[in-house]
């Protein structure tokens, strides 16, 4: 009897047979299954129903089960994370512009600091200027009047 076996078929054909319909359809499917959102029935639905599957159809059944996961459970997680993304990713704009205005503001303000700063600096001078210039000119009037009298 064995050796009829090892004659009807060759051991590289037996392997692949036993990796096809017997090993692949539960690894494949279990790899299919988390494209499905973590809470989603399905997966646990899917895995079950594997086993009930007669072996000689698995193969052709989970390529099919793919199909279903690609676009219900691969397309219902994309629309959910875009949906979560969008709010998320506006918080997060949200956050730069209000630090750049920020950044602005500050920056505004010690400029007009410095501006008002150096404008005081130049009256201060203007004034010095011009009360020195009102003392020579009340000296030299002082001096005219001691000189007239």
């Amino acid at each position: 009897m064995a050796s009829l076996i090892s004659q009807v078929i060759s051991w590289p054909t037996l392997a692949i047979s036993l990796l096809v319909f017997g090993l692949a359809p539960g690894a494949v499917l279990r790899l299919i299954v988390l494209l499905f959102p973590r809470d989603d029935p399905r997966r646990r639905e899917l895995v079950g129903e594997l086993y009930r599957v007669p072996w000689i159809e698995r193969p052709i059944w989970v390529v099919g089960k793919l199909e279903l996961a690609l676009s219900e459970g691969l397309g219902g997680r994309l629309r959910k994370a875009i949906k979560h993304r969008g709010p998320r990713r506006n918080r997060y704009l949200a956050r730069r512009v209000l630090a750049l205005a920020q950044q602005t503001a500050d920056q505004a303000v010690m400029d007009a600091r410095r501006e008002a700063r150096d404008r005081i600096a130049l009256a201060q001078r203007e004034a010095d200027e011009i009360l020195r210039e009102a003392r020579r000119e009340a000296e030299e009037i002082r001096a005219k009047a001691q000189r007239q009298a």
